[in-house]
């Protein structure tokens, strides 16, 4: 059994930590067997990624990870079931216009040529190649469309809220912040929200599309502006906009955390707040017509009302009053 586990373990493909650590290794001078033997890896898989994404003799762990990802979206396309043009594409563009739903489909595309088909990949091609259809001849085209997503289990080095420092669960200092997303009717515009747990000091963003991203490029552009001692932990949801979680501790310092699935409570100080943004913006409004400025007057309304538990300081007065040291 422990050898089926080594064996397997060493079949997977690199981490982005793993990465990390070779790259380490390989500033301390160490060889490829040793750097092998302590991540639990074939000695053949470290020196085919050394050779493979050095450049000049250097390892890159970043750029090693961007470049793996860039070839692996070109593999991807070129594998891709549906090509355009072939016969699958023609069928589905002429069922599509007979209103028939991604499984209906692909069920006939089965009973007709003997070849399976999924019914997320034919609602991935129409939505790549002809979203035009889809508020046409969609039924229901105002609701997201419940394919295959990236569940809790699958997002890359999840670590979960447990392992927490114990300073972020009992707000003993600052720099620990709750994140969540506020999104508007049609689930078209959404708004990015932290929450600091110490202060409650309240950020928000607009964002036109809550895509993985544009979530990192959010991220590092406002967490980048803000002193050391106010960026140390965040604590996320599940969702698949942060799947490029573990960019965010390279680009910003920031380490992430991720509550339980379906237990929201777990960062209720969010929710609370989100609460009280929603006074400004009442669900079903339209945030895609909201601009940053109108969202940051919000804000600053939010962050200059006194609090009962700051004991009756505003989050920037309580701010100004307890973190004039930090840098």
């Amino acid at each position: 059994m422990l050898y089926i586990l080594y064996t397997y373990q060493m079949s997977q493909k690199l981490t982005y930590e793993e990465c990390i650590k070779i790259q380490v290794y390989l500033e301390e001078w160490l060889k490829h067997r040793p750097i092998a033997k302590k991540l639990g890896r074939s000695n053949s898989s470290i020196s085919d990624e050394i050779r493979k994404y050095s450049v000049n003799g250097q390892y890159n762990a970043w750029m090693a990870w961007i470049v793996r990802k860039a070839r692996r979206e070109i593999v991807n396309a070129l594998h891709c079931k549906i090509q355009r043009w072939d016969p699958l594409d023609e069928f589905i563009f002429e069922k599509v216009k007979s209103y028939r739903s991604p499984e209906q489909i692909a069920w006939a595309w089965k009973n007709e040529s003997w070849e399976i088909v999924s019914k997320d990949t034919v609602y991935r091609h129409i939505k790549k190649v002809y979203p035009e259809l889809i508020k046409k001849y969609f039924r229901r085209w105002w609701k997201k469309y419940k394919y295959w997503t990236i569940k809790a289990s699958h997002i890359h080095n999840r670590v979960s809220i447990h392992e927490r420092p114990i300073a972020a669960k009992l707000k003993s200092e600052f720099g620990h912040w709750e994140w969540d997303t506020m999104r508007g009717a049609k689930r078209i515009g959404w708004f990015a929200t932290f929450t600091e747990r110490k202060c409650w000091i309240e950020m928000a963003r607009v964002l036109k599309e809550k895509t993985a991203s544009n979530v990192t490029n959010w991220v590092c552009e406002l967490f980048n502006r803000l002193p050391e001692g106010l960026k140390k932990t965040i604590t996320l949801d599940n969702g698949t906009e942060f799947v490029e979680h573990y960019m965010w501790k390279l680009l910003c310092d920031l380490d992430t955390y991720f509550a339980d699935v379906g237990k929201a409570w777990q960062r209720g100080l969010n929710e609370n707040t989100n609460g009280l943004l929603r006074q400004f913006f009442p669900k079903g409004t339209d945030l895609a017509n909201v601009t940053q400025e109108e969202l940051d007057y919000y804000l600053d309304l939010l962050n200059n009302r006194p609090r009962k538990r700051l004991w009756y300081l505003s989050p920037i007065q309580y701010l100004e009053k307890y973190c004039a040291d930090l840098n």
